[in-house]
């Protein structure tokens, strides 16, 4: 998977900006942290994460199954051995909202300190994400929306038949920004740090 970075995909093969010093102040409060990446690309930002927490604490990741294993076993060749992989099919009706649900359904109490949630990028999908991370972070610790202005009406990715799926006016509105302004923004339980983008659980 990490051969993937490069020039052949420009958007997805930088990290997040300022995951890095995020996570190294999150590890030196809590040198054991456990870390959720949902939606992995081709794991730029994952291998950013994976160097920093350098082998301490766990680094959850999800996404497609055949995605999640191949970097999961990059990673572990690189020395890495922090990673859990949680995957999901590419069935329409799948995501990893449904990995994230069993982790709930198993555990029945928080147990991540952050979470970076850079998924489909749809309500459909991130909405129920949000919901169950919600359950799954813990007090104090922080969730990150990425793309906040993304909209599939300024995307290449799935036009020729994107029609089958959603409306234009769908399409139109950046489904992130929705699930922020709507779910996040004004919700007592949670205090904006970065803004539209990283929330700490209160």
């Amino acid at each position: 998977m990490l051969e993937r970075i490069g020039p052949n995909n420009p958007t997805i093969s930088r990290p997040a900006p300022g995951i890095e010093e995020r996570i190294e102040k999150l590890m030196e409060q809590f040198p054991n942290a456990a870390v959720a990446e949902i939606g992995v690309g081709v794991g730029a930002t994952t291998q950013a994460i994976a160097k920093v927490m350098n082998g301490r604490g766990e680094l959850h990741i999800f996404d497609f199954q055949d995605s999640v294993d191949e970097l999961k076993t990059d990673l572990n060749r690189l020395g890495y051995l922090n990673i859990f992989a949680h995957g999901n099919t590419r069935r329409y009706w799948d995501s990893y909202h449904w990995s994230l649900a069993k982790m709930l359904d198993a555990t029945r109490h928080p147990i991540f300190d952050y979470a970076y949630l850079d998924g489909s990028h749809l309500l459909l999908h991130d909405l129920p994400a949000f919901v169950i991370l919600d359950k799954l972070v813990k007090l104090g610790g922080f969730i990150e929306f990425d793309d906040y202005e993304w909209k599939f009406e300024n995307s290449t990715w799935m036009k020729n038949i994107r029609h089958q799926y959603i409306t234009d006016e769908h399409a139109a509105v950046p489904n992130v920004k929705m699930l922020v302004d709507i779910f996040v923004k004004d919700n007592p339980r949670y205090l904006m740090v970065t803004n539209n983008r990283l929330f700490q659980r209160i």
